[in-house]
């Protein structure tokens, strides 16, 4: 080997000498930057991990199946356990059954790589008392794929509370207004009969020599009148107070509906012989198991809300029929009508709506159809209305039919 070749060797090897020295630099550098991007990272994780653990929320993480894979310190204090206690268990076991439809599916939604916000589901704890929770769920995505479930939840549990604390509230002063309304209208309602009453009987007293016999029946009537205008009052209150207490009580015995019906459209005509009061039913229908004289109650307030809403002459029809295991019975008239925004209102207690076109003014406090609405439906039936404005109102109700097969 040449000298010259020796040299150039030595050049050669001092060249990858130094591009060594720079590589094994290089290496420190990104050595001393991992270290350094390592340590953030771990601070950056710890300042996580002290915010989630001091965080009053609770942040946790599932899998795709709904095990709980991470869970916040704040799941000692509000899912009622240590943290470590909860780990792997499944989400949707700590729900109540009726709640584990709604929590699976929002896991399913979650899963598909949709967000869900502020939706509530109610948690059983350890120590087996139920909590309410407003969660907020994000996917957890990974080379584009959801690998899991993180999210946060809140409990709302006192602000539920304060909610229906303050719904109740609110009920309890609707209630005190109806009250002083009821009391308002029954004092009005109560005037008028007994104003009749003290006048006539006053005048009979005072002028009892000078009254033609004729003139003292015709007060005694009015009299007579007034003091069963109080009784109805007075009856319906009574009703009234018992259905909404829960005190009712039905004495239900086998009774043919077609006989109600014959009756209460008889008697209807003494009370408003200016209207044309039918009836229309199979001629063989199944007896009944009920309150007769509810029911009967509830045709004659029927038939008398149709006479009192609709012109003289005009036809007033009651239908009976069956329907699979059910009677379907409707009173029918021809008068204005109920407009539609009216509709869901009548059978509330105390509300009336008053029409120009009705045969008389509607006397009473508003109870009727309410009455009548508590009846049916303590005889498990259903009460409800069709009307078309000009052409007339129908107001159905059904009463269930038993297994006996009698015939009426």
């Amino acid at each position: 080997m040449s000298h010259k070749d020796t040299s150039k060797t030595k050049e050669q090897l001092i060249s990858e000498l130094l591009e060594l020295r720079q590589r094994v630099s290089q290496l420190e550098v990104l050595e001393t930057e991992r270290k350094l991007a390592e340590d953030a990272l771990r601070e950056s994780e710890e300042r996580f991990r002290g915010v989630a653990e001091r965080n009053f929320d609770m942040i946790y993480e599932l899998d795709l199946e709904g095990r709980i894979t991470y869970i916040s310190s704040a799941g000692e204090m509000l899912a009622g356990g240590k943290p470590e206690e909860i780990l792997g268990t499944f989400f949707h076991d700590h729900l109540p059954e009726s709640e584990k439809p709604k929590g699976i599916d929002t896991l399913t939604t979650v899963s598909k790589g949709q967000s869900m916000h502020s939706y509530q589901l109610d948690i059983i704890r350890n120590d087996g008392t139920v909590v309410s929770f407003e969660f907020n769920s994000s996917p957890i995505f990974k080379d584009g794929e959801v690998i899991g479930v993180y999210g946060v939840a809140r409990d709302i549990t006192e602000r539920k509370r304060a909610e229906e604390k303050e719904r109740e509230i609110e009920t309890l002063k609707e209630i005190d207004r109806l009250r002083t309304e009821l009391l308002a209208n029954v004092s009005h309602e109560l005037r008028t009969p007994l104003a009749t009453i003290k006048g006539y009987a006053t005048m009979l007293i005072n002028y009892d020599t000078k009254l033609a016999y004729d003139a003292k029946q015709d007060h005694l009537n009015s009299i007579d009148s007034a003091a069963d205008q109080l009784m109805e009052l007075i009856d319906e209150l009574l009703d009234m107070s018992q259905l909404e207490a829960g005190l009712f009580k039905l004495r239900k015995t086998l009774a043919s509906i077609s006989d109600l019906v014959c009756d209460a459209v008889a008697e209807s005509h003494a009370r408003s012989p200016q209207h044309q009061i039918t009836s229309e039913s199979p001629k063989k229908l199944p007896k009944v198991n009920i309150d007769a004289r509810r029911i009967r109650q509830v045709l004659d307030n029927l038939i008398d809300n149709a006479s009192k809403y609709s012109k003289p002459e005009t036809e007033v029809i009651i239908r009976v029929k069956q329907a699979k295991n059910e009677l379907v019975i409707s009173v029918t008239d021809h008068g204005a009508g109920i407009p539609e925004q009216y509709r869901d209102r009548v059978f509330d207690r105390m509300y009336r709506v008053e029409q120009e076109q009705s045969s008389s003014h509607a006397s009473g406090i508003g109870l009727g159809l309410s009455i009548c609405k508590g009846l049916v439906e303590a005889h498990n039936g259903r009460i409800w209305i069709e009307s078309e404005v000009g052409e007339g109102t129908t107001c159905f109700f059904t009463l269930p039919l038993g297994t006996r097969k009698s015939q009426s």
